[in-house]
């Protein structure tokens, strides 16, 4: 459809709707299933990257962060090259949309890049890993202020499976306590990632909850109250589990 749009719309004749399509087909090429994903992805790129020569941040500013943003989900979910790099780039796109994607002005696009910048700074390769954690931690609260259960469920529930995600790899501070929050974010995402509603990221949140239970356990729990740390693990899964059915 997209594809059928540009024959209609050139970049000199329609550089609006010519901007919007090249953006969409970005868009679309980052979600496609099918196919080989490097190759959609990278072409992503290059459609959004197109859009940014009409979507300039003077003449059009709110579209001009939407579309730095798609441009920052592309390059993470970029599977050549180098990784690092890779998402490096996303975090810049990320930041520059922010400097019109206010908490003020528009606080569902500013908590969406929020939440992207702390999945962004926790997959960053092990170089300075505590300080990407710690943004990472810092981003995602941020994220939770807009982003309520009641009002956003799912962005919420994607907050707190982020937030768990570097709580539970976070190097400073005590082990314990960092698998401790993990496991409360993750719980929390788990009451709306349900294994009816949205059964793949259920499976994906319930893995790591109990992985974040066992690091805790290594951490706190002796060799005297290990049956009962286990009998209290079997509960909570159960719990959670049936609360999926």
């Amino acid at each position: 459809m997209y594809e059928s749009a540009l024959r209609v719309y050139s970049e000199q004749d329609f550089p609006v709707d010519w901007a919007a399509t090249q953006n969409n087909l970005g868009i679309a090429l980052v979600d496609l299933p099918n196919g080989d994903r490097g190759e959609n992805v990278s072409k992503a790129i290059e459609y959004v990257g197109a859009a940014l020569r009409v979507y300039t941040d003077r003449d059009f500013p709110e579209r001009w962060a939407t579309a730095m943003s798609n441009l920052g989900l592309a390059y993470e979910e970029l599977s050549t090259g180098n990784r690092g790099e890779n998402v490096r780039k996303a975090i810049e796109c990320f930041e520059a949309a922010l400097r019109f994607e206010t908490e003020i002005d528009f606080p569902e696009k500013w908590a969406t890049t929020q939440n992207n910048l702390g999945h962004a700074y926790a997959e960053l390769p092990a170089v300075n890993r505590g300080e990407n954690l710690r943004k990472a931690i810092h981003y995602c609260q941020a994220a939770l202020r807009v982003c309520t259960e009641r009002d956003f469920p799912e962005r919420w529930a994607r907050a707190q499976s982020n937030l768990g995600n570097a709580f539970r790899d976070f190097p400073n501070g005590d082990r314990g306590e960092n698998s401790r929050k993990a496991i409360e974010c993750y719980k929390s995402a788990l009451r709306v990632y349900t294994r009816r509603e949205f059964p793949v990221k259920w499976a994906c949140v319930y893995r790591k909850f109990h992985l974040a239970l066992l690091s805790f356990a290594k951490a706190h729990v002796t060799h005297v109250t290990c049956l009962v740390f286990f009998v209290t693990l079997s509960s909570v899964s159960a719990d959670l589990d049936v609360g999926d059915s």
